[in-house]
């Protein structure tokens, strides 16, 4: 005769088992909320790593472009001061030539070669006028010069620049008033040829006062370039 299974006992199974499928999906469940937390923990990392990489990235690039502006910055550095260079050792021949004119002039006044004095005067002031020209350059390319790189000769050579200038006017000014006074002594008026001698002659007092500062900065110019 069969045994039937009672109703309890079939219930009881019931709960086993759907205890049983509970744990199971419990633990499925752990499982999977641990991977995704994990999986989370990984993401973040990731996060953290790309955050640095774009961090580097930016600094890299911020530092590119700084390089780039130094490169740039020495580069018209370089220009402004060749050309400022250049200028300035024109105008320095400029002023050598015109002392030469200078010197025949005092040879000529010593020896009573006054048209000689005269004719040398002339060109004198025009290369005085030439190289206070390229002075005025060279003063100018130097100051764009210092706009692209901070460099202490720079300053000397703009200040012996203007104080050559201010010596060259002197002497054209000077000139100037030996010529008159030659041609003055030339038509035999002395007492005007006196007048425009002694204005002379104060122009190069004048001359005089700029020598000490021009001799100064020549030195730190000869000392910077060592």
């Amino acid at each position: 005769m069969k045994k039937t299974i009672s109703w309890k006992l079939a219930i009881l199974i019931g709960c086993i088992l759907t205890a049983l499928v509970a744990c199971t999906n419990t633990n499925e469940i752990d499982r999977l909320n641990l991977e995704v937390d994990e999986l989370n923990e990984t993401i973040l990392i990731n996060e953290a790593v790309i955050k640095g990489l774009l961090t580097s990235l930016n600094n890299s690039n911020t530092e590119l472009a700084m390089l780039n502006e130094n490169i740039t910055n020495m580069e018209k550095f370089n220009e402004k001061y060749m050309k400022a260079l250049q200028n300035y050792y024109i105008a320095e021949s400029y002023s050598d030539l015109a002392e030469y004119n200078y010197e025949t002039f005092a040879f000529n006044w010593d020896n009573s070669f006054l048209q000689g004095s005269i004719d040398a005067c002339r060109m004198a002031r025009e290369q005085y006028a030439d190289a206070n020209g390229r002075y005025d350059t060279a003063v100018t390319y130097f100051e764009q010069a210092e706009k692209y790189g901070k460099e202490e000769i720079i300053k000397y050579y703009i200040l012996i620049s203007k104080t050559s200038i201010n010596l060259n006017w002197a002497m054209y000014e000077a000139c100037e008033y030996f010529e008159s006074s030659a041609s003055n002594y030339m038509r035999g008026n002395y007492a005007g040829g006196d007048s425009e001698l002694d204005k002379a002659n104060k122009k190069i007092k004048e001359h005089d006062k700029f020598i000490n500062s021009y001799n100064s900065y020549n030195s730190k110019i000869e000392v910077l370039s060592t």
